[in-house]
């Protein structure tokens, strides 16, 4: 279950921008998902994402700024994506769907991670390299 650790209640995405800014800002964005569903579970409301959307909450939340990264006019992303977590696979599928490049770059071993391939079959071009800390591969990201 879901521990919450949060100390404050300060939200620090919004420093530089108010929540009537984003508002603004997304006004006009419409998903291609289906509405999700919320559940209840032990007393707390929970984002039910497994039939609304393929990939989950992360691919929602990111589905605006590849939105709005096509309208741009770009054709490719590059992303630093470590051997496991989930938002790689959530952009390799909205830049398959968006018709848009995808480069990644991550951390190399002996084997592929089950994160990784997944990646790599959805479409996005694996840039594998030997690396640290993550923050070189940010930087190898950059060039």
């Amino acid at each position: 279950m879901f521990e919450n650790k949060q100390k404050s209640i300060q939200n620090n995405d919004l420093i530089n921008k108010t929540r009537d800014q984003y508002l603004e800002m997304t006004k006009d964005f419409k998903s291609s998902f289906d509405n999700f569903i919320v559940k209840e579970v032990d007393g707390f409301k929970v984002i039910d994402e497994s039939v609304s959307c393929e990939v989950g909450y992360k691919a929602r939340a990111g589905e605006f700024l590849i939105q709005d990264i096509k309208k741009q006019g770009y054709k490719e992303i590059v992303y630093v994506q470590p051997r496991r977590g989930f938002a790689g696979i959530s952009l390799s599928w909205l830049c398959k769907k968006y018709d848009l490049k995808l480069t990644l770059v991550m951390p190399s071993s002996k084997e592929v991670s089950d994160h990784q391939a997944l990646c790599i079959e959805l479409g996005a071009k694996p840039l594998f390299a030997r690396i640290a800390a993550m923050p070189n591969a940010n930087r190898l990201a950059k060039l």
